[in-house]
């Protein structure tokens, strides 16, 4: 651990997580802007930010969100120049506004006690997210939330498939157990009735999916294998395993009623990508507009449908795939930085510099030196 702490850059291992929330693509509307130019200018201030800072670090989990993890203690004892969760908030809320128009909304998790316990700091986050409107929403242990509360929590995530908001969707669904286990409790006694209240739910994810146009056939069988794994629960830890899977199964099936038709188009644009990445001595220039052309579909809808299949941008992906070239490049003894960033589809050689080591971790000579 200490070891894998060190790597990462931080001196005291995390014990909070913040979740940053970014406005979807249906709720963006910014007249004139581009939704996956602003998201991109967002996780990069965010990430801009997070560098300059000691014991944070910063990931963009798939399905999962912006997540930082980074030691309050250490803020709520330091300098006043340090931070604490709601000044990092604050903070990245800040840098987030000087680089784009996109609203944003901030998570804010409790302090775990180890960091075995990052999870549920995770979780917390979420559950703010989810129960509050507020920008800067913070997990508070009281007052206890209601029956009416847990009900609407899991109406909350049938009425965000029904507004095909899925990002919603899985915000609630991975809070829900929490909110379970502080309101249903969390001893051996309490666990027929969460097997109770997670199987109502369950089946109203599966109509809510129905309706949605999944084949019947689908949501037998999705019915069916969840019933089995929540009943044959034997803790609730186990429970809230089963709970998560199963409605992750639901949400799947949702997403490949608006993405299947769409993932031939992201597999050919990616073919397309490594093709002319592998030509040689230099690879043919790759553009978004260029490869959309060819397909006959707007840039718009090339770029939207490539995030919505790999949850990351085009931009982003060709760049972690230039990246990629470059290393194989670099391996062979006869090439130099400046050669390898031309070969890669970089023109200029600092700049890819800048880009090698914010990706690979490293400079491109070091690199070549010490490839593992």
């Amino acid at each position: 651990m200490r070891e894998s702490m060190r790597r990462i850059g931080f001196t005291v291992c995390p014990d909070r997580v913040l979740v940053v929330k970014l406005e979807s693509e249906e709720e963006y509307d910014a007249p004139g802007s581009s939704f996956d130019l602003s998201f991109t200018a967002a996780l990069q201030a965010i990430e801009e930010l997070c560098e300059k800072l000691d014991n944070v670090a910063v990931a963009h989990l798939h399905r999962r969100g912006i997540c930082l993890f980074f030691n309050d203690r250490q803020g709520r004892n330091a300098n006043a120049g340090e931070f604490n969760a709601q000044r990092l908030a604050r903070r990245i809320l800040h840098a987030i506004g000087e680089r784009t128009d996109m609203r944003a909304r901030v998570g804010v998790g409790a302090a775990a006690s180890d960091w075995r316990n990052l999870a549920e700091s995770y979780h917390q986050a979420c559950m703010a997210l989810a129960a509050s409107t507020d920008v800067i929403c913070t997990f508070k242990k009281k007052p206890e939330p209601s029956f009416e509360d847990l009900s609407a929590a899991a109406d909350r995530i049938c009425r965000s498939m029904t507004e095909r908001n899925l990002g919603e969707a899985k915000l609630a669904m991975t809070s829900l157990p929490l909110l379970a286990n502080r309101r249903l409790g969390e001893a051996p006694k309490h666990l027929s009735a969460q097997i109770a209240f997670f199987a109502s739910t369950l089946d109203s994810m599966c109509f809510a999916a129905h309706k949605l146009g999944v084949e019947t056939a689908a949501i037998t069988r999705l019915r069916k294998d969840a019933g089995d794994a929540l009943d044959g629960a034997g803790a609730v830890f186990d429970l809230k395993q089963a709970w998560l899977a199963a409605a992750e199964h639901v949400l799947d099936e949702v997403r490949r009623l608006y993405h299947g038709k769409h993932e031939k188009i992201v597999e050919r644009a990616c073919r397309v990508i490594e093709q002319k990445l592998q030509r040689t001595p230099c690879p043919t220039p790759i553009s978004l507009t260029a490869i959309a052309s060819a397909f006959g579909i707007s840039p718009g809808h090339l770029s939207r449908t490539f995030k919505q299949v790999t949850g990351t941008t085009f931009e982003r992906y060709l760049m972690f795939k230039r990246v990629e070239l470059a290393k194989r490049l670099l391996l062979e003894p006869l090439n130099n930085a400046a050669q390898v960033a031309e070969r890669s589809g970089f023109s200029d050689p600092s700049y890819f510099a800048r880009v090698f080591r914010k990706i690979a971790g490293c400079s491109p000579s070091q690199y070549a030196r010490h490839p593992v």
